[in-house]
This record gives C-alpha cells, structure tokens and sequence, in this order.
C-alpha cells in the first residue's frame, strides 16, 4: 500500500466522531490553548530577560565592589606608615636642630645633652607602636632572637650564654623584627 491511498484521519473525540467543520467551533479552543500558551512562554521569556539583566547587573556590581576594595586596601597599604612616620618627624626636627647648634659652635657637653633628649623621644615613639628592644646580654642563646655572629670561650659564663650584644634586637607585638646579633660563650 502506498501512503497516498491511505486516508488519514482526523481525531475521533471522546464522546464519538464530530461532523468536519470549516474551523469555527473546533478551532477555537485549540487557538484559545495556543494563543495561552503564547502568552505564557511569552511572560517567561520576559521573567527570564529580566532575570538575565539582574544577574548582569549584580554580576558588574560585584565586580565594582572588588575593585574598590583593592583599591582602598592599595591605598591603606601605601600610607600605613604614616602613622609612625607622623610621630617621627619631630624627633627629625630635634636631630636637625642638635646638628645647626653644633655648626653653630654649641659646647659639646649641650649637644650630647641634646642628643640624649632625641635618644628617649625615639624610643617613647617607638613604645608607642609596641616595639621594644629585645634583651641579650646574659641570657641563655635563643635563635629565635639572637644570631650569633661571633662565640668566644668564658668560664666564667654557662655555655650558651650572650656575652655581648653586637647589635640589638627589636621585637614589634611579640613578633621579632629583627634577632639581636650577639657574642656566644661555646
């Protein structure tokens, strides 16, 4: 059999067979679905453009947000020592002053006098930022603060102990900024 002798038929309803119509009274519920159906793929398409350019928008926010936030913490790391160099430029001021007044032909004995007073303003500002000097002389070698630069041989010390301090050390909030270069007893 071919395909053009077959009859095709149209759907039988449910309560039996309907007369053919000329696409008035069938038709309509059917365009009534579709033109629904039309309407709602339409309002999803319209929910899922609007869903889209808020995931855009979001997505270029956040975007900004990071960029700001590297460059405040940028900006935060470039001027982080302000602070200190803030405390220090008085104690720059004084050395300076000490110099001009031994240029000047200041006694001797003033300057040092002068330079002791700078000696104790650097350490309260450097107090003021938790750094303190890190004792050495007689303590029991620890590499975590000391580096040995030179050993000797005393008997009249405990071996391991710090004879001298070569260089001291500092330690910034319990941190070592920089070990203490010491003598060793060996």
């Amino acid at each position: 059999m071919s395909l053009e002798n077959e009859k095709i038929q149209e759907p039988v309803a449910e309560d039996g067979p309907q007369e053919p119509s000329n696409g008035t009274q069938e038709e309509r519920p059917k365009e009534k679905k579709r033109k629904g159906h039309d309407e709602q793929v339409a309002k999803l398409q319209a929910e899922v453009a609007s869903l889209r350019d808020q995931m855009v928008r979001s997505m270029a926010e956040a975007q900004n947000i990071q960029r700001r936030m590297r460059e405040q913490h940028e900006e935060a790391l470039k001027y982080a020592a302000q602070p200190v160099v803030t405390a220090l430029l008085p104690v720059l001021d004084n050395l300076e002053r000490s110099l001009a007044s031994l240029e000047m032909g200041a006694s001797p004995d003033k300057v040092l006098e002068g330079v002791r007073a700078i000696d104790r303003q650097l350490r309260q500002v450097l107090s003021s930022i938790n750094v303190e000097r890190i004792d050495a002389v007689g303590q029991e070698f620890n590499p975590e603060v000391h580096e040995a630069l030179t050993t000797t041989v005393s008997e009249d010390h405990k071996e391991n102990t710090v004879l001298a301090e070569i260089e001291p050390g500092y330690r910034m909030h319990g941190r070592v900024i920089r070990p203490a270069r010491v003598q060793v007893n060996k």
